[in-house]
């Protein structure tokens, strides 16, 4: 999976009172508005606003909902969406708590390379004519994927899919067979989404994505073979094993100070960061880090003067972030250090990823 560029959104903005922010983004035929009390820019509010144009065409594709408004300018949007209501309230809830979409990348569930390895094996052997991609993911997590050869997931159709199977707990039980649009990939027309659970606790969900809407048995079969190799192979026991320690913790690297991390490899598009232990260990808590995040972000980013590195100092953490053509980086410390001991903590940090990266993140992509 390829790095995405940073979002280019053409978007205008205004602020009124009270701090209340006004964003509108202009998609043909549609034209979204945010009107928001918060310290995120007015670029991120954007990006955002992007999101939920991707969701309501992955419902409908950009072909039908062009043909719509084409046959008719004033057609009531809200009725081709009944019934979708929950997916982009999903969405937005996730928005809120989930730094991946801040940085356009994916979470990558850590894993034991060669236990990842072979489980993309697994994947690999079962295939059909119409399967374009095959996914094993994990409470938002990447587990693995493999793809046919030159086809390739943007992390924002990464980020659909994940959406779409979480916000409904009908996919939880049998098999289900649900069209789906990746406008990233395809924004004119309709894949079929083969999405079952292997597991429950712990979580482990297949996704199979298919080009033909009549090939449910072909793709239900190959599910059968996926789970009959895990088996086999032995990669069932030490996955579920796996996946009940999929969080991992800042002690055991070694920096006394470190609190919590953003990494972004932009080689691969994917994120990693430890669990969210004490202090954030509360829902406000873990909400003000990451609006923070959100904050440093857009100084970041900032169109009119884009910074490579900020270090912030603030009453509950000091932050150091770093962008660079390799990487994004977000990393917090005790508010009792000083800035030379954060610049010490981070090489440290990032010595401690490349000796950990085939456990942090997916290294190669398999093909059929």
């Amino acid at each position: 999976m390829p790095s995405p560029p940073l979002f280019l959104v053409q978007f205008f903005s205004f602020s009124v009172t009270d701090g209340y922010k006004v964003v509108f983004v202009r998609r043909s035929p549609l034209v979204l508005v945010s009107v928001s009390h918060t310290q995120q820019s007015e670029q991120e509010i954007a990006q955002e606003l992007l999101y939920v144009y991707y969701q309501i065409v992955s419902l409908v594709t950009g072909t039908q909902l062009h043909h719509f408004f084409q046959q008719r300018a004033s057609y009531d949007l809200r009725q081709l969406l009944s019934g979708s209501e929950r997916i982009t309230d999903k969405l937005l809830d996730s928005m809120d708590v989930d730094p991946s979409f801040l940085l356009g990348a994916v979470r990558c569930l850590p894993m034991a390379a060669s236990l990842r390895d072979s489980a993309m094996y697994c994947l690999q052997q079962a295939k059909a004519k119409s399967l374009v991609f095959s996914i094993l993911m994990s409470n938002n997590q990447l587990v693995t994927l493999v793809r046919k050869k030159d086809q390739y997931l943007h992390p924002i159709d990464l980020h659909l899919l994940f959406n779409l199977v979480t916000s409904s707990s009908s996919f939880r039980e049998g098999e289900a067979w649900t069209p789906i649009c990746l406008p990233k990939f395809n924004a004119s027309g309709f894949f079929h989404a083969h999405i079952s659970y292997l597991s429950h606790k712990p979580e482990l969900c297949l996704l199979m994505v298919s080009t033909d809407r009549e090939d449910f048995f072909t793709v239900s079969d190959c599910k059968r073979k996926i789970v009959e190799r895990l088996e086999k192979k032995g990669v069932w026991a030490p996955l579920m094993e796996a996946l009940r320690n999929q969080f991992y913790d800042v002690a055991p690297i070694g920096i006394p100070e470190l609190r919590h991390f953003l990494y972004k490899s932009k080689s691969s598009g994917l994120l990693t960061s430890p669990a969210m232990v004490a202090p954030y260990d509360t829902d406000q808590e873990r909400k003000r880090l990451v609006e923070l995040y959100q904050y440093l972000h857009g100084r970041a980013h900032c169109s009119a003067r884009p910074l490579i590195t900020i270090y912030h100092m603030g009453a509950h953490e000091n932050i150091l972030a770093w962008v660079t053509e390799a990487f994004e980086l977000y990393v917090g410390f005790s508010p009792l250090g000083t800035k030379s001991s954060a610049v010490s903590g981070v090489s440290r940090l990032l010595r401690w990823i490349r000796k950990e990266e085939d456990r942090l993140f997916i290294l190669s992509s398999p093909t059929y």
